[in-house]
């Protein structure tokens, strides 16, 4: 997965472009801009993505990253409905789904 392919998804399901440089790989994103939380939560899964087939020596697979993200989407769903902060979550992650 390169970061480039991370830039398009977000760039169709935003009006806002953004590049993401080796640093904000690496660091994260800083600027308290609307999606912060969700670009971070990508990027941090991006490098989980790529760091455990790397270790296994299997070939990078971005489906399993897409897979994940959106597994852990519904995890924190069922957690938002539980604590009846529905509205919350929709407005921090609505940017990914």
């Amino acid at each position: 997965m390169s970061l480039r392919r991370a830039e398009n998804i977000f760039m169709t399901k935003n009006i806002n472009p953004i590049t993401i440089n080796i640093t904000m790989g690496l660091y994260g994103w800083h600027d308290r801009t609307k999606h912060w939380q969700a670009l971070n939560y990508c990027l941090l899964t991006a490098k989980y993505c790529i760091f455990c087939p790397s270790l296994r020596g299997d070939v990078l697979d971005f489906q399993t990253f897409l897979l994940l993200i959106y597994g852990k989407l519904e995890i924190l769903k069922e957690i938002a409905i539980a604590k009846k902060e529905l509205p919350k979550f929709y407005r921090t992650w609505n940017f990914l789904l």
